[in-house]
């Protein structure tokens, strides 16, 4: 939905639950009617999901005197929740958010106080079912308007390659590793993490673990077939891969050794609306400074974040001597054990 006659003073006011600091002062003076500002993105996978609500606002004192005060961002305790329906329209399930006080912040021009985060500790995946709508339901004001948004809950991408092993050993040399997914229609876009695990034994005898992620993006080739029908790959080079690991990893006199653990690809994707907010925001110039929002009764975003992954991939014998030796690492002290 396209929120029309929204100038750009009130833009930047108005994602005020995106915003932890600015440079630039502000100066804004204007009247008119504050509005809800929402930003909740839900992964099933998760086991604590989150959710900002805050709302813009508009007076005649100096808007830098304004943001200082929580009265002028935030709301008083809410009651937002979950609501789960199937496609045929059968509500079977609520989870209710709980506020979260004094959330921490960074400093910037916007009051650190006051009540925007809220919270709930469950792993959802299993109310999430085929054909699921999701219904976000925040009650407000004394005549208990709404802020509303829904979102479709869509199959996350299978990984076809390579496949979930218990131990796989893997060569990115001397040919790339192809990684190949679902591409269903109603996805825009992918992330591909390649995530290693390195173990750094320092002198002392401990072991500090160390996490690397090369993140590498991929727009959605479907142009609306069946999803049985759309496949991606992405190719993994080597040479990149131990770029980021020398990357960093920093030379470290207390470190004696290291050992590369093991390799996790994960696939993140998310449904339409986030997408089409970050890229249609991005580009708000091009529509005369209109905010883009699934938000009904407010600004911002919901939608649904998906995960699909393969573990237990370790470096083939051709990767670990290039780890050890190769012109990238050889100075890590990378052991073979």
């Amino acid at each position: 939905m396209i929120i029309k006659k929204l100038n750009r003073i009130l833009l930047a006011a108005a994602f005020i639950g995106l915003l932890n600091s600015c440079d630039q002062e502000l100066d804004v003076s204007t009247k008119g009617q504050n509005m809800p500002v929402v930003f909740a993105i839900i992964n099933p996978e998760d086991s604590i999901h989150s959710i900002r609500i805050s709302h813009s606002f508009r007076g005649n004192p100096d808007g830098a005197i304004l943001a200082q005060s929580p009265d002028s961002t935030c709301y008083d305790t809410l009651a937002p929740k979950l609501e789960f329906y199937t496609k045929t329209g059968w509500k079977y399930h609520e989870i209710n958010f709980l506020p979260v006080q004094n959330s921490i912040r960074e400093e910037g021009y916007f009051s650190r106080q006051g009540l925007q985060l809220y919270q709930f500790h469950s792993k959802t995946s299993e109310y999430f079912i085929k054909g699921t709508h999701v219904v976000l339901n925040i009650p407000k004001g004394p005549q208990q308007d709404k802020i509303t948004a829904i979102a479709e809950y869509i199959e996350p991408p299978r990984i076809f390659a390579p496949k979930q092993g218990l131990h796989t050993n893997l060569d990115f040399y001397p040919v790339s590793v192809e990684v190949s997914f679902e591409d269903p229609p109603e996805f825009v876009r992918y992330e591909l993490h390649v995530i290693c695990n390195i173990k750094n034994i320092m002198k002392s005898g401990d072991t500090v673990l160390q996490t690397i992620d090369k993140t590498f993006t991929r727009d959605s080739g479907n142009d609306g077939v069946a999803r049985e029908y759309s496949h991606l790959s992405i190719l993994v080079p080597g040479d990149l891969i131990l770029a980021q690991v020398k990357k960093e990893v920093k030379i470290d006199n207390q470190v004696d050794y290291r050992l590369f653990d093991r390799i996790e690809f994960q696939l993140h994707t998310g449904s339409a609306e986030f997408y089409n907010y970050i890229d249609l925001n991005r580009m708000s110039d091009d529509y005369g400074g209109q905010v883009i929002s699934n938000i009904t009764g407010g600004l911002g975003v919901f939608a649904l974040k998906y995960q699909t992954k393969v573990t237990n991939i370790f470096l083939g014998p051709i990767t670990m001597d290039s780890l050890i030796h190769g012109r990238y690492t050889r100075n890590l002290n990378f052991k073979d054990w």
